[in-house]
């Protein structure tokens, strides 16, 4: 029984392909290569960084800050408020919230605001600290002595 050529050998018909050996040249030029092409995204990436960077930043306006501490439910819960319906967490009705800037004013924005919440006869005077985009932070002052 005489056996098909292609199936004895399958191998034999296979072309072994020469090695190709990289020289040192050319492995200086693709690191060349690489290193201008980085170099390039570099220089096109700082004016976009230092451009955004060098934007003026002028805080927060007062009703920006007022709208902000009415939403931050979560932190007047901590303080434990007696702003807030504990069931729904929410603010009660009549909440109000008067804010005065306490920096140095740009264009009608400032960096930090000294605030009172108010409901009913509850006060609270609280620092809003302003933060870039929309960011804040809020510290707790102590109450203002009554005076008559």
């Amino acid at each position: 029984m005489r056996m098909a050529p292609s199936s004895a050998a399958p191998h034999a018909r296979l072309r072994v392909l020469p090695q190709v050996r990289e020289s040192a040249a050319d492995r200086g030029r693709v690191s060349r290569l690489a290193a201008v092409g980085a170099a390039i995204l570099v220089v096109a990436a700082v004016p976009a960084v230092s451009s955004a960077a060098s934007r003026p930043w002028h805080g927060h306006t007062k009703r920006q800050a007022e709208v902000n501490i009415l939403h931050a439910t979560g932190v007047l819960k901590r303080w434990h408020v007696p702003v807030l319906n504990l069931r729904t967490n929410t603010l009660k009705s009549n909440t109000r919230v008067s804010c005065v800037g306490a920096s140095r004013p740009v264009l009608q924005h400032f960096k930090a605001f000294t605030c009172t919440v108010t409901y009913k006869s509850v006060r609270v005077r609280l620092r809003y600290i302003a933060f870039h985009g929309n960011g804040f932070g809020m510290r707790r002052l102590p109450p203002r002595p009554t005076t008559r």
